[in-house]
């Protein structure tokens, strides 16, 4: 697990990177988000899982 999430934050850091360099801000932001997460599930072994939020569907 720990040898994943290395290759995902490093592809994800490249990924900012060239988003980036392409004025795609937002992009490199989030890409470099996944960086960070990948990164600290590489460190700690953790298995994080993100709540999607709800959609406007369902509430009604």
């Amino acid at each position: 697990m720990q040898k994943t999430a290395r290759y995902i934050q490093e592809l994800s850091i490249e990924l900012s990177q060239l988003a980036d360099q392409h004025g795609m801000r937002d992009l490199a932001y989030l890409l470099s988000l996944a960086a960070e997460e990948a990164r600290s599930a590489a460190e700690t072994g953790a298995r994080t899982r993100l709540t999607p939020p709800e959609s406007n569907d369902e509430a009604a």
